[in-house]
């Protein structure tokens, strides 16, 4: 088994949303894993922020206003959809990553 992964950072940090969405959608994103032949994505997670759950900001993108945790089963859901396996991260137990 060969594993060509990505790194999505940014559900560790407090925007508790996967980075860029500011300037790319998700399906963007995903798209270029999918044409760039990865397979695995890694999302790093902040165990407080999994707690919290909050609303997210306009850094999010379309995820602008859903919850941390609704926009993270939708992540999930089109990343399975594009056949990528995803790594879930419990990066860090105590506060977000600044």
């Amino acid at each position: 088994l060969l594993i060509k992964g990505a790194n999505w950072f940014g559900m560790q940090s407090p925007t508790a949303c996967v980075n860029e969405l500011w300037k790319y959608d998700v399906q963007d994103y995903i798209d270029f894993l999918v044409t760039n032949d990865f397979n695995a994505v890694r999302i790093p997670m902040s165990a407080p922020l999994i707690a919290l759950n909050p609303v997210l900001s306009d850094s999010c993108g379309e995820y602008t206003g859903a919850t941390s945790l609704d926009a993270f089963d939708d992540l999930l859901l089109r990343l399975r959809r594009a056949g990528l396996l995803v790594m879930i991260d419990i990066h860090t137990l105590t506060e977000p990553e600044q």
